[in-house]
């Protein structure tokens, strides 16, 4: 395989090095509890990324946690889309090699946020913030929040045999981020990570199966990741996402990400719709609203690429910034109205 070939020429003796300077320090690399945050420099962020693909990571067992199924990359040598997430692997263990400078850039800031303060939603004066609808996605955007549709381990199935889907996307483009899944346990429902300073090493084209990975060389575009994990509706009772629980609980949800983050532009996109079975109207009003709470004087962008329909929602957002003007009036209305194609409904 010409790509493994090209990789143990120029990467490999280096891996094997800064693994074995790694277990010689024995660093103190915490588990990432709730509100607590670990900064890591690039070259134990490099060592730890080559110790899960050594396999030479384990599994995490600690009382009350729960930890993600995959912690390493054994299964990157099967054919179809694994062979593209091995290359992406590739050309960042390459790229760090080829340009020495990398391991001189800033730190990496992995931030678990837990809600602590839940916003009065119904009674809240802040006014609704601004909004965007662009065909692009959601990480073509420079110096914002871009949201990782998470999976509640965060990292879904980016290290396992199958899966590409949106979270594994953006972590193989921003591998930097792939090594929190060794230390972060499940989300709870108030629960975010935010990690900032990653710098993406590949493009790509198509998705799931069709996933290709086109190597680059890194690029820093400002982004900070912002994971949130929405509820699966596919296992829920008909109607369950339209009840006040599961909207109060998205709002929370996505309120601990965008609060977190600080982050004064958001670039999301139809999160927690798809196989997750959320309704897009009624998530794409739930993140403008707790946007708004938390920076009501930034914007949030919602990329849809050729979605005609969802980006003809930008209009009926516009009569409902008009009409309801702050978050707790739109609350207020979701809830007493909460059903399938609730915008027809509101404006």
């Amino acid at each position: 395989m010409k790509c493994n070939e090209k990789f143990k020429i120029k990467t490999l003796p280096y891996m094997i090095e800064s693994v074995q300077l790694l277990l010689q320090s024995k660093p103190q690399i915490q588990l990432l509890l709730s509100n607590t945050t670990l900064t890591l420099s690039r070259q134990n962020v490099f060592s730890l990324l080559s110790l899960m693909y050594f396999e030479l990571t384990i599994q995490q067992s600690v009382q009350n946690f729960k930890f993600p199924q995959y912690f390493n990359f054994s299964t990157y040598y099967m054919q179809g889309s694994q062979l593209e997430k091995l290359k992406c692997l590739i050309n960042y263990f390459n790229q760090c090699v080829e340009y020495p400078e990398y391991f001189n850039l800033p730190d990496i800031v992995y931030k678990r946020v837990q809600l602590i303060d839940i916003p009065n939603w119904i009674n809240s004066q802040i006014p609704l913030s601004g909004f965007k609808f662009e065909k692009q996605k959601n990480e073509d955007h420079l110096n914002c929040g871009i949201v990782d549709f998470s999976d509640r381990f965060f990292g879904g199935k980016v290290a396992a045999g199958r899966g590409c889907a949106q979270e594994e996307v953006l972590l193989l483009i921003n591998p930097e981020a792939i090594i929190a899944t060794l230390f972060t346990s499940q989300l709870g429902d108030k629960e975010s990570l935010i990690i900032q300073g990653i710098l993406q090493f590949n493009e790509y084209r198509g998705y799931e199966d069709s996933f290709t990975c086109i190597p680059i060389k890194y690029i820093n575009k400002g982004q900070t990741l912002i994971a949130i994990d929405a509820l699966y509706f596919a296992t829920k009772p008909q109607g369950y996402q339209f009840t006040q629980e599961a909207i109060l609980r998205e709002l929370n949800k996505s309120y601990s990400g965008f609060k977190g983050s600080q982050q004064q532009v958001i670039s999301t996109g139809k999160w927690g719709c798809g196989i997750y079975g959320g309704d897009k109207q009624l998530k794409t009003l739930i993140q403008w609203i707790s946007f708004s709470q938390a920076c009501p004087d930034g914007n949030i962008i919602f990329n849809g690429l050729d979605d005609k329909a969802y980006h003809d929602l930008g209009k009926r957002l516009e009569l409902c910034k008009k009409r309801y003007q702050t978050v707790g009036n739109i609350v207020k209305e979701i809830l007493n109205s909460s059903q399938k194609n609730i915008l027809d409904k509101l404006c």
